[in-house]
């Protein structure tokens, strides 16, 4: 008897331990999210947002960076994280960062896809000649150019965008296998992952996630292990700062695969 209440004393001193500890947490987060806010609203007070300053700002930080992404990622599914995608793209498109892709619920990406291409065309009318919107199998120059004007595609897939071509290449496989225009001993690691590479277009190498909620959003699952993740503030309202801060992180980064 003595010793189950004593076992019943330590489980309530651990438990109260651990809300003080949750709690504890929970505080810091409300203030560091507080003082976040407060940080962002002054300096969007004093930049005002001014695209010349931004420029400026980025240009002057990619000198001091190691490398670049090639391909960035941006997952998420709230409306909110339209404004913050317009200002990202434009950043992107300034340090010459030539693939960008999207990834949320289905129903998500199907409302919002025309929402964010007309939103750019308000806030950013200057740069849509610089855009390709979703053409994919497009042969990639050394630069990273596809057209004539174009810096920088577009990528809208849905969440189901993979699973198609996994069953497709599964399919193709099994008949070349079946015919023996293909040995089972060829199939391995490097064959999947040359045959699962989207034609023209790298793998991604930063993904950005918008919001609270860690999800991958149908994101590929072969290149996760060349992607690095950064979650941007809870906040909205992106700032060039940020950005900025997360390429810094990401150049002095490893890459965990793929090099």
């Amino acid at each position: 008897m003595t010793v189950q209440l004593e076992k019943h004393k330590m489980f309530i001193i651990f438990r109260t331990l651990l809300i003080l500890i949750h709690l504890l947490y929970s505080l810091r987060l409300i203030i560091y999210n507080s003082c976040l806010i407060v940080h962002r609203k002054c300096i969007g007070y004093w930049y005002k947002k001014n695209p010349k300053i931004e420029i400026e700002m980025l240009v002057h930080s990619m000198n001091k960076l190691r490398k670049l992404p090639e391909h960035v990622v941006i997952l998420g599914e709230k409306k909110d994280c339209i404004k913050d995608s317009i200002r990202i793209i434009s950043w992107c498109i300034t340090l010459g960062i030539p693939f960008i892709s999207f990834y949320g619920r289905k129903d998500f990406l199907s409302q919002h896809e025309n929402a964010l291409k007309q939103e750019f065309a308000v806030r950013r009318p200057e740069l849509m000649e610089y855009i390709n919107w979703s053409q994919l199998h497009i042969p990639r120059k050394e630069n990273g150019i596809t057209g004539s004007n174009t810096v920088i595609r577009i990528l809208l897939p849905c969440k189901n965008s993979g699973k198609g071509g996994v069953v497709l290449l599964t399919q193709h496989l099994a008949e070349a296998v079946t015919t023996k225009n293909l040995k089972i001993e060829e199939i391995n690691e490097n064959f999947i992952c040359e045959k699962m590479t989207l034609k023209g277009i790298p793998d991604p190498d930063l993904a950005l996630i918008h919001g609270h909620i860690c999800s991958t959003y149908g994101f590929l699952p072969w290149h996760i292990r060349t992607t690095g993740f950064v979650t941007l503030p809870e906040c909205h309202n992106v700032s060039v700062k940020d950005f900025i801060w997360i390429l810094k992180k990401y150049s002095k980064r490893e890459q965990r695969y793929g090099e």
